[in-house]
């Protein structure tokens, strides 16, 4: 895409070969045979405009075919290669965008390149045009797209790319996206100027949208030739709300406008009596917009039907002057109006628009285009093309319809094409002057491309949190227990993302909006694992919605205690018991408190309200006893446990044995 007017070296190789622009033209070089001089093809590339170029040379022939935007539009001499072959020197480099690394520099911007071994017909360059990668094909011996770009390499990614084939960046390009993004407030306003290639294979949508609003126009058609019909707009679509899931990719194909009819030339002689081409058609995924119809054109000739303008999105004129015949054609029910009949002995009709047929505002007149605010103001596309009036003297070319639709030509004038990036048709014929796509007398203008543009609000608006923030549990949970369900407003990732004793806790998805919080532990009420060691646990959860937006909530989960059973151990001796002699007991308790020792059910003097020692939940009690009788004793002990919420118990009693004394006192 020039962004001025054209000049330097798109794709050139030493003195090799070369796609280049000079003041403004296409121009080709090839060396092969004898050195190359330079040939001019007078196709205007105009700036600021997206096209495609392709240029093919079968072998052994003379024979050059270039195909502006898969249609072709020259056909000429294969310049010093002749019917050899084309020269290509090894040490000397592969440029694009310049020649010879740092000269001639090409002043716009290149997508993607493809070179092949083998030449290629119209019907695959169309179709080569609108789609990403080597096509799978050996023939492609290198493909460089400008979208993958790693450091300072560009990949040649040919099926089976030669080594050494990558490019290297020099000096500072400007890399692009081709798609334009303005933001207004919420909204999000994406511009298509051509189709979207890449190699996922489509563009994605930001996450968390679910509908969009979309505009869709088709390449307007080229205008007829002399007093030929203006081409019809493209096809006009605009879908207010179009449901799609975020995570799928949108397929974008913008048409291109149709090339206006070639007048007096030696050059594609068979376009001479043809009508205008059709735009080609627009595509968002399953919405098509049609390419505008080509206006008819003049051929002198009485119900030639290339007279008659073609359908499309909206009709393209019918030829005017004497000769019968100059029915336009109709436009597509929803997207566009019928073209304009031809005027007898006078200019070609006007193409449809999308807001009204050709001639509404006159004879020859285009058809006003519609308008639309999907950009936040209003604008109006696919405008027909008006009329022209070739050779016929005294006319003075017709205005096209308002959104882009081109001018028709005159015997002094030149025409102009449809607006680019409108799906404006294209201008009738001019007369004895230099004018459409390829600079040659009486030639129809071709039509403006289509654009795809895309509105959507972004989700902005963070999940927010409807389940307590602080809340209590009790204790003696079992590991791993759920002690609540996260709940948030909207579809979210829900994490632990801080808090003093996150560690303590795990969550887990429960569907798309919540998620289960777990304890890591049992809780204790006597023994809090907290940070704060006051059986308060903190933590902090965060939801994270598919559109990024985010929210946190500080959590505190409070252990409450619980009324529960102390436990006390059946006493223990420290030594077989015999009367008169001291020996020492002990039992094992869950709590701190006190007990007393009872023998056959009387309390032990001195082993009244002992004490415990220890830490929970492991505590012990001992008193000293003398045994006062011999033979079998029971022993119990009563325990009173200090904690009010821990019930008094008392130990299994444990039957004894109590031996005589075997010495004497």
């Amino acid at each position: 895409m020039p962004q001025a007017s054209c000049t330097g070296n798109i794709i050139a190789k030493a003195n090799d070969y070369a796609l280049y622009c000079n003041l403004g033209e296409l121009n080709y070089a090839l060396g092969g045979t004898s050195n190359w001089v330079g040939v001019s093809t007078n196709i205007v590339l105009p700036a600021n405009e997206w096209h495609h170029i392709t240029l093919t040379r079968a072998a052994s022939t003379n024979v050059v075919n270039i195909y502006l935007d898969g249609a072709l539009l020259y056909t000429g001499t294969a310049d010093g290669a002749g019917t050899g072959s084309i020269k290509n020197s090894t040490g000397t480099f592969l440029n694009i965008g310049a020649r010879a690394q740092a000269a001639t520099f090409f002043n716009g911007l290149v997508d993607e390149v493809r070179i092949f071994n083998a030449v290629r017909s119209e019907a695959q360059v169309a179709s080569d045009m609108h789609t990403w990668g080597n096509l799978g094909l050996a023939s492609v011996v290198g493909y460089f797209d400008f979208n993958d770009i790693s450091g300072s390499t560009v990949s040649n990614k040919a099926v089976n790319p030669d080594a050494n084939s990558d490019l290297t960046l020099t000096g500072s390009p400007t890399v692009v996206s081709v798609e334009t993004t303005v933001v207004s407030g919420n909204a999000r306003i994406v511009t298509f100027p051509r189709t979207y290639l890449n190699s996922d294979g489509g563009w994605a949508l930001t996450p968390g949208v679910f509908n969009f609003r979309a505009l869709v126009i088709g390449g307007g058609g080229g205008g007829g030739n002399d007093e030929g019909g203006g081409g019809g707009a493209g096809g006009f679509i605009e879908s207010m709300t179009v449901a799609w899931d975020y995570s799928n990719l949108i397929s974008i194909k913008v048409g291109q406008g149709g090339h206006g009819s070639i007048g007096n030339t030696s050059n594609n002689a068979t376009d001479v009596f043809l009508p205008g081409e059709n735009g080609q058609n627009s595509q968002l995924e399953n919405i098509v917009a049609i390419g505008g119809g080509g206006g008819g054109t003049s051929t002198n000739v009485d119900n030639d039907p290339n007279r008659s303008g073609r359908s499309g999105g909206s009709g393209g004129g019918g030829a005017g002057e004497v000769a019968l015949g100059r029915s336009p054609g109709a436009g597509t029910a929803g997207q566009g109006f019928s073209g304009g009949s031809g005027i007898a002995s006078g200019s070609g009709g006007g193409g449809g628009g999308a807001g009204e047929a050709g001639n509404t505002d006159g004879n020859g007149a285009g058809g006003d285009g519609k308008a639309s605010t999907i950009t936040g103001v209003s604008v109006t596309y696919a405008g027909g093309g008006g009329g022209g009036y070739g050779k016929t003297s005294g006319g003075v070319g017709v205005a096209g319809g308002l959104g882009g639709g081109g001018t028709g030509g005159d015997i002094n004038s030149a025409n102009t094409a449809g607006t680019a990036n409108t799906g404006g048709g294209g201008g009738g014929g001019c007369g004895s002057v230099a004018c459409g796509p390829a600079g040659v007398t009486f030639s129809g203008a071709s039509g403006g491309s289509g654009i795809i543009i895309i509105r959507f609000l972004i989700d902005s608006t963070a999940p927010t949190f409807s389940n307590s923030s602080s809340f209590s549990i009790n204790e003696n949970l079992s590991t791993n227990a759920v002690i609540i369900t996260v709940q948030v407003s909207e579809s979210s990732t829900i994490s632990i993302t801080g808090g003093a004793d996150s560690a303590l806790f795990s969550i887990s998805p429960n569907d798309s909006d919540s998620a289960l919080l777990r304890i890591s532990f049992s809780p204790d009420f006597e023994a809090p694992q907290d940070a704060g060691a006051n059986n308060v646990y903190n933590l902090a959860v965060t939801a994270v919605d598919v559109a990024s937006n985010s929210t946190s909530q500080n959590i505190a989960v409070t252990v409450s205690n619980l009324n529960e059973l102390s436990t006390i151990s059946a006493a223990n001796l420290s030594a077989a018991p015999f009367k008169g002699i001291p020996v020492t007991i002990t039992a094992q308790t869950n709590v701190a408190g006190r007990a007393s020792f009872l023998i056959n059910g009387k309390r032990i003097p001195n082993c009244q309200s002992r004490p415990t020692s220890g830490s929970y939940p492991n505590f012990s009690v001992t008193c000293s006893w003398k045994p006062a009788l011999n033979n079998f004793q029971n022993l119990q002990i009563e325990f009173n446990p200090s904690d009010s919420s821990f019930s008094s118990v008392k130990s299994t009693e444990s039957r004894i044995f109590v031996s005589k004394r075997s010495t004497r006192r």
